[in-house]
């Protein structure tokens, strides 16, 4: 079934800033974060609850979710909210000389709006993954197995408070 875990764009840096990439900015804690199921028409059991803990840096206006391989940069807005994407294509079947490969587009958004500008403690929000085919894919085949229905999305509301500080060795 589709595993639903925050897949990481790489994030673009100059390879002499001497910043990490795997822990950009001044980390601002680590958070459990508790998502409820709102939407779901991929179809197939999915974790409803959820929980899951996610660390979280800032850079000046840009906030980094870092769980697993390379971070995820949102811009935070004067409201306080943190708008989070990344796109990944995922090779759901290889293709062969009889069929092209299924190949689906897996975008992933959150929106988290947090208590103020300089007030990290906590967040909530919509935590979303859409799946399309790419043009050209043939994935007729993972209906009913992999997808009830191409393109399809899952929906979490989601709510999280900070469980270790910065200082807490963060």
């Amino acid at each position: 079934m589709i595993a639903l875990r925050w897949l990481a764009l790489p994030v673009v840096l100059a390879a002499c800033s001497g910043k990490d990439p795997y822990n950009p900015g001044t980390p601002l804690g680590t958070y459990r974060v508790k998502a409820a199921l709102t939407q779901q028409t991929c179809g197939g059991e999915l974790p409803n609850p959820w929980e899951f803990d996610v660390k979280i840096n800032r850079d000046g206006q840009t906030l980094y979710w870092i769980q697993g391989s390379l971070p995820v940069a949102g811009r935070l807005d004067a409201k306080a909210v943190a708008s989070f994407q990344s796109t990944s294509d995922v090779t759901v079947r290889a293709g062969d000389r009889t069929r092209a490969a299924c190949v689906v587009r897996r975008d992933d958004a959150l929106n988290a709006q947090f208590p103020g500008a300089e007030d990290f403690t906590s967040f909530g929000g919509k935590l979303s993954y859409s799946y399309a085919p790419e043009d050209g894919s043939d994935c007729l085949d993972q209906l009913g197995t992999t997808f009830a229905a191409l393109p399809c999305v899952v929906a979490y509301s989601v709510t999280a408070i900070r469980t270790a500080a910065p200082d807490a060795g963060n």
